[in-house]
């Protein structure tokens, strides 16, 4: 009789074959996974982050600094491009929060009486700070007045700055 010595037939390599293709395309689907994941992590949750602090500031909460806060570890290689972009974004929303801060400090300032400070513009486009600006220099004039007249010089002038100023 004849002896079968175990040789694999074209059935046998064909079903290894098979197999081997379905265990390359599972890893592929894992490693998408996991490319995937990381993607999530390295720039979803930064964003997140930024966009909460952001509501915060505009809330006026605006003590939270935000260096440092959305890049706990050092970005990897691959990521260093996405990482610049978040990382500029931060750095706006910083620039943001610190002038809304310095505004705030003025304001609170002359609400405090302190009618004689500079306050500092950022540009010269700076609505906010011309605005308080021309708060302080007229509260001065006021100040000014009131002091004259409670020293008895009733003769104070005061310019109109709006129509309806009587």
């Amino acid at each position: 009789g004849a002896v079968d010595i175990g040789v694999a037939g074209d059935d046998v390599l064909e079903t290894a074959f098979i197999q081997t293709i379905w265990v390359s395309v599972l890893c592929l689907i894992g490693a998408a996974v996991v490319l995937l994941f990381l993607l999530h992590q390295m720039m979803t949750q930064p964003l997140r982050h930024l966009a909460n602090l952001g509501k915060k500031i505009a809330h006026g909460e605006i003590e939270h600094t935000l260096s440092d806060v959305v890049f706990r570890r050092r970005p990897q290689h691959g990521a260093r491009k996405t990482r610049n972009e978040i990382q500029a974004l931060t750095q706006t929303f910083e620039e943001i929060r610190e002038y809304v801060r310095r505004m705030t400090g003025s304001a609170h300032n002359l609400a405090s009486g302190d009618v004689q400070q500079q306050v500092m513009l950022f540009s010269q486009d700076d609505r906010l700070g011309h605005a308080l600006q021309q708060m302080s220099e007229y509260l001065y004039e006021m100040t000014t007045a009131v002091a004259a007249i409670a020293e008895g010089n009733l003769r104070q002038e005061i310019a109109r700055r709006r129509a309806n100023d009587e």
